[in-house]
């Protein structure tokens, strides 16, 4: 009989400090060096803290004789493919960026295992990634075949036995003839082991984490339980511990002779002010002696110093090709590679030299004499070749090499237009359609040569059947804004023109932040590279001159894969994925998120975009948001941008950890007052449709209480929300928040300091949408299914706040064609996501889209759905007393606000029956069965069934 020796456990966590924005400055913690030098918190200091619930006590086990695979792995039972890859995903997004996913070993676990036996663990950094719930795919490194898509690891069945070359489950480990260890039987030989977010480092590994520099106080930034397992141990148990260099470190041991004693489970919090410059990484060393072996761990943070006169202001320079008639410079960020950096500008090497730029980094620069423009130019950093992060387009063919661009040359035909006049910005309607979809088909009128291309969607008079259709139909329906799903270079599809059906994306995966998409031009995969960036300008200038303003569908949280920045430099990515792409780009690097910035502020300069939806903006810090929204204000404070993005990350846990207090709702109210950024209120689109799922969890226009996945959150001092009553009315209010609130929750549904920050909506273009939730709801009358789709919409048009529309619903668009996947269509080749503009010329659908316009016309006319400040909701948006979870009333003071409608009394009515309303007597019904019509309205005192009624006093 075999028994264990001791061995030695250390339990890692970062707590990471969540700053004010005010400490986030840059400059708080003085400097001589004009805000690039501060203090920064709390690096090596011991507080000798202990946690005994921590303890681990482990008995000796017998060494076992068989078939053995350590914790949290992946087993495969079967014989039917010559390699052997995993493909896991979950709730978060993918494990890994690129299908097939991860090759992993066929057998090597000894004589005791069958030969049909495989297995597969995920080491990320040197630490086990927990495999529990994710989504489990095995096939034959992608070579046709697969096992369904339907299995899901567990640690009680790990085991995937396969029947065939297509079909399999999940079945105990036993069943598969494997024994999986317990911790019990890990033989480490009195070596070390951390555990660290959620995964198990060994002697040697390495932490590295992040921290924004500015604020000098005491508290940790990073805890470290020290834990011993073996023979005999138990609670007081005792090791020691030291640092190594102890130049970094106040008042900590700092030898061996000089160890500090700690009993098992205590806790050591890791820190002490130092000055650090920008991008300055300070280390540590962590020695752990127990039992005569010691352990060594690595602990690096790196500093972020967010200098406020950088960030917020326009630099007279800029990075990537800068051409003139007479020279173009060429610069690059290159923090790794520092010699050897070149440009070869067609055909012919330059070397680059460092460069000093203000606010810039680490630049290196070149420049070449004569008149370039439409010349070849590639980088080659640390002898790789690299595309221009600045890039203004990329050489046809070729995926890392740029054009030299004369953007004077590429304007459109007649000089630009003023964009259409906004106001304010809760005066936006704004209407989400992606390029492809609006004209593909052949219903929506447009020239054969333009369908599915930018300039399709900007011809106007067309028409189907006596209905108009494209650009026509969006003026019909009174829209402010389209938002353009991606119309940058992505990757997927990039050599099929966008008029065939062999390959479909939405564009969520970029490849060159400043390019724009070639597939919709007409002059697709050819050298005409002025052309392709004038249709572009074209159709934004047509938009305009039809007053309509164009928003930008941005992707700047995650690349295609980390071959786009990473043979530049790792810097580019944070350690730990938060996005489920595998490559969540990290903005707390300064020059990443200066790249940000300068992209957004070049499409806004160069292409006359009047704002942007940032994909997965939770994925960013607030304060990076807030100073995006800054200085874009700052730069153009006559554009009234709209600037709002998605308040979450793929997996939200891990951006907490990450990111210093990500954006949430909870935090939007955390923002500059300069910054003019918001957020989709998923809240009201909760609370109203249920969550966004195959139909099964219910909201309020199905007269349920809402089920989704988040529940119905909380008001703005953090008191649960229990009914929809609540719910729905803080919706309608645009979920905006009191000045003097004391709630802390991040997903609070009361996050907004005013209503332009919020952004109300019913769908978007991820999930179901409307039509097809509602068809997943049980509805099978077609009455009813328009009815409540104009219904849920109508409640959007009487909120406050930003009304958002996805394109097509109007006309009853569905998804129904991709079939099971109608939930997530991104790259579906069925056709599911094109307009079918013959809906609009149905009785049922047509009636829809008339109500949809005349719900924007009225909104429009009545300041007192879109108030401009949270006071104004707060002092004159009122619940009816009468209210129920099932009929939700307000009224809404209209003359404070300047409206013709001096009194409005909405009544939301989810039941089956008409309901009697009081205290509307003597006012005038405006809006009846979900339609406004001021002349044929029934002026009755009922509320129609499954509707929004409107009684006014004018």
């Amino acid at each position: 009989m075999k028994f264990n020796k001791n061995k030695l456990g250390v339990a890692v966590s970062c707590a990471v400090l969540s700053l004010s924005l005010s400490a986030c400055g840059g400059s708080s913690g003085g400097s001589s060096e004009g805000g690039n030098n501060v203090f920064s918190d709390n690096w090596a200091t011991d507080t000798g803290r202990v946690d005994s619930g921590n303890v681990f006590v482990y008995d000796p086990v017998e060494a076992l004789d068989t078939c053995v695979v350590d914790q949290n792995t992946l087993i495969v039972l079967g014989d039917f493919y010559d390699e052997y890859a995993a493909w896991l995903w979950n709730s978060g997004g993918n494990l890994f960026s690129d299908w097939p996913g991860k090759v992993f070993t066929e057998n090597d676990m000894g004589s005791a295992c069958s030969k049909t036996i495989h297995y597969f663990n995920h080491e990320h950094e040197g630490s086990l990634i927990p495999l529990d719930g994710y989504n489990v795919i095995v096939n034959n490194n992608n070579k046709g075949m697969q096992t369904p898509d339907n299995n899901v690891f567990t640690q009680n069945k790990p085991c995937l036995k396969m029947t065939s070359e297509s079909d399999a489950q999940f079945v105990t480990a036993a069943e598969c003839g494997v024994h999986v260890k317990d911790l019990e039987d890990i033989e480490l030989e009195d070596e070390s082991y951390i555990s660290y977010d959620g995964g198990i480092l060994k002697d040697g590994a390495t932490i590295e984490f992040t921290e924004i520099a500015g604020k000098k106080d005491t508290t940790g930034h990073i805890e470290v339980g020290l834990l011993v397992k073996g023979k005999d141990v138990d609670a007081n148990t005792k090791g020691s511990y030291w640092f190594s260099n102890a130049k970094t470190i106040k008042d900590v041991p700092n030898s061996e002779a000089t160890a500090a004693e700690f009993t098992n489970g205590a806790i050591i919090s890791i820190g002490d002010d130092v000055e650090v410059n920008d991008g300055e990484t300070k280390s540590v060393k962590l020695n752990v002696k127990f039992n005569n072996a010691v352990s060594v761990y690595t602990i690096n943070k790196s500093y972020v110093v967010k200098d406020p006169d950088c960030r917020l202001h326009k630099q007279n320079d800029t990075l990537g090709a800068i051409y003139t008639p007479t020279q173009t410079t060429f610069r690059i960020w290159s923090p790794d590679s520092k010699d050897g950096n070149q440009v070869i500008v067609d055909g012919t090497s330059y070397d680059m030299k460092p460069a000093s730029i203000d606010c810039y980094s680490d630049v290196f620069e070149a420049v070449v004499e004569g008149d370039l423009a439409g010349k070849t130019y590639q980088f080659i950093i640390g002898g790789k070749k690299v595309r221009d992060p600045y890039g203004k387009m990329t050489a046809n063919g070729n995926d890392t090499a740029n054009i030299v661009m004369d953007m004077s040359a590429t304007e459109p035909e007649g000089g630009w237009v003023e964009s259409p006049e906004l106001k304010n910005r809760v005066d936006s309607i704004v209407y989400e359609v992606h390029v492809r979809d609006f004209t593909i088909d052949e219903t929506s009128g447009v020239d054969a040569d333009k369908r599915g291309r930018y300039l399709g969607m900007v011809q106007t008079g067309t028409t189907y059947e006596g209905v108009t259709t494209g650009i026509d139909h969006l003026k019909e329906l009174g829209i402010t804004h389209v938002q353009l799903q991606p119309i940058y270079d992505y990757k997927t599809c990039s050599d099929v023109d966008s008029q065939s059906n062999k390959c479909y994306n939405w564009g969520y995966d970029p490849w060159n932040y400043n390019v724009p998409e070639d597939r919709y031009t007409s002059v697709f995969n050819t050298d005409e590279y002025n052309k392709k960036v004038q249709e572009v300008k074209t159709m934004i200038n047509e938009f305009h001159k039809n007053g309509i303003r164009v928003i930008m569908d941005v992707v700047y949280n995650h690349t295609y894969n980390k071959s786009v920045f990473e043979d530049i430099t790792g810097k580019y990515y944070l350690k730990t994925d938060v996005t489920g792409c595998g490559n969540t780009v990290n903005s707390n690097s300064n020059m990443v998120w200066t790249m940000i910035r300068d992209s957004m502020d070049y499409w806004v300069n160069e292409y006359h975009v009047d704002g942007f939806r940032l994909d997965l903006v939770g994925a960013f810090s607030i304060q990076d948001f807030s100073d995006w929204g800054v200085y874009l204000n700052r730069v153009h404070p006559d554009a009234n941008l709209l600037i709002y993005g998605e308040p979450w990350a793929a997996d939200n846990d891990a951006a907490e950890k990450q990111v210093d207090a990500p954006v949430r709702t909870g935090r939007i109210h955390l923002q500059s007052d300069e910054a003019h950024v918001g957020a989709f209120n998923n809240r009201i689109r909760n609370c109203l449709k249920g969550s966004s799922d195959d139909g099964q969890a219910l909201g309020f226009i199905f007269d349920k209480l809402n089920d989704g996945w988040d529940d119905n959150g909380t008001d703005e001092n953090d008191k649960k929300l229990s009914n929809n009553k609540e719910c729905v009315f803080m919706g309608v209010r645009g979920g905006v928040r009191h000045k003097d609130a004391t709630g802390t929750d991040v997903w609070t549904a009361q996050g907004f300091t005013n209503p332009e920050q919020s952004i109300s909506y019913i769908t978007a273009h991820d999930n179901l949408a409307i039509r097809d939730k509602i068809e997943a709801a049980g509805v099978t009358d077609m009455t009813e299914k328009v009815k409540l789709q104009g219904y849920s919409n109508a409640i959007i048009a009487v909120s406050q706040g930003i009304t958002f529309i996805h394109g097509g619903e109007e006309i009853g668009r569905t998804k129904a064609a991709a079939g099971k996947d109608m939930h997530n269509t991104y790259n579906t080749t069925s056709g599911a996501n094109d307009f079918k503009w013959d809906l609009k010329a149905t009785e049922e659908w047509g009636e829809l889209f008339d109500a949809y316009a005349g719900f924007i016309k009225m909104r429009k006319n009545h300041p007192a759905f879109h108030m401009t400040t949270a006071d104004d909701i707060f002092n004159n948006v009122t619940l009816d007393e009468n209210s129920t979870d099932s009929v939700v009333i307000f009224d809404i003071n209209g003359a404070a606000v300047g409206d013709s409608w001096s009194n409005i009394k909405v009544v939301l009515n989810s039941t089956k029956s008409a309901v009697e309303v009081s205290g509307v007597e003597g006012m005038t019904k405006v809006v009846d069965n979900n339609h406004v019509d001021n002349d044929s309205v029934d002026q009755n005192t009922q509320a129609d069934a499954q509707s929004v009624s409107i009684w006014v006093t004018k």
